[in-house]
């Protein structure tokens, strides 16, 4: 099964809006290069919330 047909390119650091309710966008963390986090604002009975991701991975046995 090929997915990347599935895929789409969007700006970064620019809102880019799923529906309606639920916007993303894109942006640096700064500390690692290439790194980013990915943050979300839905909109739900007039209250906007934003949830922001970021994973960073460590070596815990340092």
């Amino acid at each position: 099964m090929n997915v990347f047909p599935l895929f789409k390119e969007v700006p970064y650091r620019e809102w880019t809006k799923i529906d309606e309710e639920i916007t993303f966008q894109f942006t640096d963390t700064g500390h690692i290069l290439g790194s980013a986090a990915m943050h979300i604002r839905i909109l739900e009975n007039g209250e906007s919330r934003q949830i922001t991701f970021q994973e960073m991975w460590a070596d815990t046995e340092m």
